[in-house]
């Protein structure tokens, strides 16, 4: 459609995700390939980038699955929070026994929901904010057979297990406002996840609003260069398995979890997430994204 109207040629061209439509702003334009997902080489032979300016990546995990050939147009760049994200200081109470995950239940729920029980044992008035939930057809449609069978016995395993959960309250999908003030309740955001995140802005909005990350430090992942140095989770005692299938690993994670609840009650915490605070909403602004990408767009247009 986009080439189809008349339209002039555009001096800068983005594709988002989408390798096939990454040179429709024709041959004049700076045209950008701006991936977000798992880098799929088979999409991106050398006849296709070689007519790149760029490709825009999201953490050098990222970029290490590129193909050889376009490594040269590699262009590491990042995802954004909007400002009106951010609540001020007086707005945010991060609670040290109230927690919070904001994900796809993929993400490390059903490994958070076998653990609760021991962190709700050991910190006095734990409280589980869960937010996101499963989509609507989970497990019905829109994947081969075999796939919808596991994906209906995981979500019967993480209802059953929230069935028994004490202290956990599920909110399912909710606007922007509503998150936001979620995390700025919440001392701490738990991600104990073992799929390689190419970034993961879950964590971007959680830090700018005071909730401190405790994950999996998938290493396999971009989630560790996202997280900086503020997450709190241990470190992977076998970097090559994946923390589902760590039973070890896992129960280090919740006793990380209890252990800076008890730090953050006792105030040795705050400096950390003041930083962190800061850190994150300078880093993952769209302003700063914004003043990188105006530097990419001052190349030569090609004639």
């Amino acid at each position: 459609w986009y080439g189809a109207i008349g339209l002039p040629s555009p001096h800068v061209f983005i594709s988002w995700r989408a390798y096939a439509l990454a040179l429709q702003g024709g041959p004049s334009a700076l045209n950008f390939l701006w991936l977000h997902d798992r880098v799929i080489p088979a999409l991106a032979p050398e006849a296709l980038v070689s007519q790149l300016s760029g490709v825009l990546l999201l953490s050098e995990h990222h970029k290490a699955q590129l193909p050889l050939h376009a490594m040269p147009k590699a262009i590491l760049t990042r995802n954004g929070v909007a400002a009106s994200f951010w609540l001020p200081a007086h707005d945010r109470a991060n609670h040290p026994s109230h927690f919070i995950f904001a994900s796809h239940p993929e993400r490390g729920l059903e490994q958070l929901l076998h653990v609760w029980p021991q962190i709700k044992a050991n910190v006095h008035g734990a409280r589980l904010e869960i937010y996101h939930g499963f989509p609507d057809k989970y497990g019905e449609q829109g994947a081969p057979s075999l796939e919808l069978e596991t994906m209906r016995a995981f979500r019967a395993r993480v209802e059953a297990l929230l069935q028994d959960a004490e202290g956990v309250h599920m909110h399912g999908m909710v606007n922007q406002s509503t998150l936001a003030h979620a995390y700025a309740r919440a001392g701490f955001w738990l991600y104990p996840i073992s799929i390689a995140e190419t970034s993961c802005i879950s964590a971007m909005k959680a830090m700018g609003n005071g909730a401190i990350p405790i994950t999996s430090r998938f290493p396999a992942s971009g989630l560790v260069e996202t997280t900086g140095a503020f997450d709190l989770g241990p470190m992977p005692l076998r970097p090559g398995r994946a923390f589902v299938d760590d039973a070890e690993m896992v129960t280090r994670w919740a006793e990380a979890v209890i252990d800076a609840a008890h730090r953050d009650a006792r105030g040795e915490l705050h400096d950390k997430r003041a930083a962190m605070v800061r850190w994150a909403r300078d880093k993952y602004s769209w302003s700063a994204v914004a003043s990188q990408w105006s530097s990419l767009f001052q190349g030569p247009r090609r004639e």
